[in-house]
Parts: structure tokens; C-alpha cells; sequence
């Protein structure tokens, strides 16, 4: 308890410490939303105003140095280091007070609302309200609050009605430079927001006209070979068998498919709502691979029917998987299991080894896909090679929502 305690106060230090003021924008070379300049110039100013107010008016004497680098100490730090300047800052309020009493009685007290303390504390409660995170930003100005109102009951040897007006002035500018930093830095991020924003739909209108090209280029190409292959019974004058009018009658009928899936493509990227294939199409593409030359075997037990999404992505990892084999392992004997396990459906794709050897290609995405696909509803795929020398693919997804954040 005590180390956990340890380093959750340590990491709250740890960002105080990493306060900044941002940039205009998230790039690495974008300008700061507050420039450096001023803040020591001003610095330099304060020092030099304060000098006689704390040497003259209020009798520091030489004690009137050290007086006034204390009081503009806090805003030439606060632009590099926010939250090092409010520590500063907090001085100030804190001892002048007191100190004052103690070595001189006799003249006018520097409560924290007086001109000279307020022109410091000022800029610097405004980079804390900037620059500060509001886990950070809101007990800080809190503190601040309290060590500055703390001044209110040492102050009644004078008239209340002079102290307590003095401090609601100090407490509504607080208050004012808490709401001009925060609403600016709102505003920034509003603008990287919107900048984001317009730059996501201007990727997504991109990949829409890519997509529409691609499919108008595959379109064309994939309609080519549907009407050849239709037609192919027409124009070949010689004899041929069954068989072949079949394959003929296959490679069409895979074409339209792959027309309307591009469609479906096209239609989603348009922001439609396509038809999504279920549990009840494996049988029409278990067909269309025995029509390509594998011969499959689908066994199906699953009860109750599961919801579309988990379908969904069985019947796509059920496709993947024939794909590899019909390009890894032409011809050799699949068997595709779809059946309940304890409260998941288990998807299972096992083909024997090739006849003859494939040479392999290059590396794709299936199994990178059908793992991510599994993953977005709480599922697992494991594939890999069998002891007989073929592949299985097996996915494992959970008939319940998974719940995201672990609660019962």
C-alpha cells in the first residue's frame, strides 16, 4: 500500500514537473501558444518598479533588492517552467506578509492585492491555467487561492471593509486569469481537433476516389472474364465434355461473385449498409471451391444462431482459409468444422498435404487478418501445420459481448 502510494505521488510529481505551455499545434516545429520575450522583459520591469515602492514607500532599505528579484522571480521562470514559477509565486504570498510585521511594523503592509504582487501573480496563474493538465491546473490554483486569502484575517488592524474589498478584487482576477488560460487552451485544442478532423475526411475521400477507380479498372477486367466465360461453349467450335462446360460455368459464376463483392466494397466506402455474409452462406462457398478443384467437407453443429458480427467474421476466416488452400494446396481434401465450444463458436479448416509440391509466394496478410478479425470480437485464431503435412486454421470466438473494461 505504501509503495503504491509512493508511486502514484511520484508520477503526480513527475508530470507537474513535465508542465510546458504548448504549441499552437501537435507538430514538433510549430510555434508556442505564448511567446518567450515578454515574460522577461516584463521580469526586468517588475524589478525595476518594485525597487522604490519596497526601498522608499515601505522601507525595506537595501533589503528592497532581494525583495523585488523575489517578486519577479516567479514570471521570468514561468514560461519555461509553469509549474516551478507557481511554486515561486507562492513565496510571496506567503511570507512577505508575516516578515513585514515582524521587521516593519510601522509602514504600509504588502497585501498580496496591492498593484506591484498582483502585476506578478497574474501571468503566472495564467501559464499554470495554459500549460496544466486540470488535475494539475485546479489544485494549483486552489493553493494559490488559500495562501492569498490567508492574508484577509492579518489584515484587520486595518479597515475590514478596505482588506476584504482588496481581497475579492484579487480572488475575481485569479478567477478571471484561471478562465482566460483554460478557454484559450480549449480553444487550441478545439482548432487541433477540427485540423484533425478535416485532415481524416480528406484521407477518406481520397481512398473513396482510389476505390471507385480501382473498381471501375476491376470491374471491367472481371466482367471481360464472366462473358468469356459464359460465352466460351459458343465459340469453341470443337467437342467438349461436361466437365469443361462446368469449369466454364464455375469461373463465370466466381466473376459475378467478385463483381458484387466490389460492389459491396464500393458501397461501404459510399457509407452504405451492404448485406453481410452469415453462417448459412458456407454451403454456397463451400460449392464454389469444389468448383475451383478441392474437394471440402462441411460439418456444421451450432446452436443457438450467434449473432451477425460473430458470423461475420466466421464465414470470412472460413474464406481466407480455403483461399490458402486453393493457393497453397490445390486439390487437397479440406474439412471445415463449425461447432459450439463451452460458450464459443470453434471454426476449424484442415486440409490434407498438397498432391504435388507449391512453390510458395510472397508472404501475405490472411492470417494477420483473420487474428485481427478474431481479436475484434474477444476470439483467438491459431494456425499452423498439421503432423500429416497439411495446415489447420483454428479460431476460437466467444458467443457472449466481451465486456472491454472486465466488469461482471
Amino acid at each position: 500500500m505504501v509503495d503504491k502510494l509512493r508511486g502514484a505521488v511520484g508520477g503526480y510529481l513527475h508530470r507537474v514537473a513535465a508542465v510546458r505551455v504548448p504549441h499552437v499545434t501537435l507538430a514538433e516545429d510549430a510555434r508556442p501558444l505564448v511567446p518567450r520575450w515578454p515574460f522577461p522583459v516584463f521580469a526586468a520591469v517588475l524589478v525595476l518598479l518594485n525597487l522604490p515602492v519596497y526601498g522608499f514607500s515601505l522601507g525595506y532599505g537595501p533589503a528592497a533588492i532581494p525583495a523585488s528579484l523575489l517578486l519577479a522571480a516567479p514570471v521570468a521562470v514561468a514560461r519555461s517552467r509553469p509549474m516551478l514559477g507557481w511554486a515561486i509565486g507562492l513565496i510571496p504570498l506567503i511570507v512577505f506578509l508575516p516578515v513585514h510585521r515582524l521587521l516593519f511594523p510601522e509602514t504600509m503592509t504588502p497585501f498580496p492585492w496591492l498593484a506591484n504582487q498582483l502585476a506578478a501573480h497574474l501571468p503566472v496563474i495564467y501559464l499554470v491555467a495554459l500549460s496544466a493538465p486540470r488535475v494539475i491546473c485546479y489544485p494549483a490554483v486552489l493553493i494559490t487561492m488559500i495562501a492569498g486569502l490567508s492574508a484577509i484575517p492579518q489584515g484587520f488592524g486595518y479597515s475590514a471593509s478596505v482588506v476584504i474589498q482588496g481581497g475579492v478584487i484579487w480572488t475575481l482576477a485569479t478567477v478571471l486569469a484561471v478562465v482566460l488560460g483554460r478557454t484559450r487552451l480549449q480553444r487550441r485544442d478545439a482548432t487541433i481537433q477540427l485540423a484533425e478532423e478535416q485532415s481524416q475526411l480528406r484521407v477518406l475521400e481520397e481512398r473513396t476516389r482510389i476505390a471507385r477507380e480501382l473498381h471501375d479498372v476491376v470491374a471491367h477486367h472481371m466482367s471481360v472474364i464472366a462473358v468469356q466465360a459464359s460465352t466460351a461453349r459458343y465459340r469453341i467450335p470443337t467437342e467438349r465434355s461436361a466437365e469443361v462446360d462446368r469449369e466454364f460455368q464455375s469461373i463465370g459464376a466466381a466473376a459475378r461473385t467478385s463483381l458484387q463483392e466490389l460492389r459491396q466494397v464500393l458501397e461501404v466506402l459510399r457509407g452504405a449498409t451492404p448485406p453481410t455474409p452469415a453462417l448459412a452462406d458456407l454451403p454456397k462457398l463451400v460449392e464454389s471451391t469444389r468448383a475451383a478443384g478441392v474437394p471440402v467437407r462441411l460439418i456444421m453443429d451450432q446452436a443457438p444462431e450467434p449473432r451477425p458480427d460473430l458470423q461475420y467474421a466466421a464465414y470470412r476466416i472460413v474464406q481466407e482459409a480455403l483461399s490458402n488452400v486453393v493457393r497453397h494446396a490445390p486439390a487437397a481434401a479440406t474439412t471445415i468444422r463449425v461447432t459450439d465450444d463451452h460458450g464459443a463458436l470453434a471454426v476449424e479448416v484442415i486440409n490434407d498435404p498438397p498432391a504435388t509440391p507449391v512453390r510458395s509466394g510472397p508472404g501475405g496478410h490472411g492470417l494477420t487478418g483473420m487474428r485481427e478479425r478474431a481479436a475484434s470480437i474477444g476470439g483467438t485464431v491459431q494456425a499452423g501445420p498439421t503432423d500429416a503435412g497439411g495446415y489447420r486454421v483454428a479460431a476460437l470466438l466467444p458467443l457472449s459481448v466481451p465486456n472491454p473494461e472486465g466488469r461482471s
